[in-house]
């Protein structure tokens, strides 16, 4: 699963269709311009409470895994606490892997 699920998001971030960072997948839970979160599980309490409870408020899908260290990797960026997949259909294949 590590694999698929690494090239998924690395695909989804060439296509232009992920979001990186805490402000911006933030924004993108607000508007409801994402439908899957991914959250590390070593992300900060204050911000993980916050987008979960976002997630939950706006009905968004949200899955916790592996750390800031493995998420930033798979986006090809240094570590990140938070990304968000735009596209349905991408996100949609994300959630088949679990």
């Amino acid at each position: 699963m590590n694999s698929k699920l690494k090239s998924l998001i690395g695909l989804c971030r060439k296509s232009g269709n992920l979001l990186c960072g805490a402000t911006a997948v933030e924004n993108a839970i607000k508007f409801r311009k994402c439908h899957l979160v991914l959250i590390a599980e070593d992300a900060g309490e204050s911000i993980r409470r916050k987008i979960e409870g976002l997630c939950i408020s706006s009905g968004i899908n949200y899955k916790i895994l592996f750390n800031k260290e493995w998420l930033g990797s798979a986006a090809g960026l240094d570590g990140k606490a938070v990304i968000a997949v735009k596209s349905k259909d991408f996100a949609d294949g994300i959630l088949k892997l679990f």
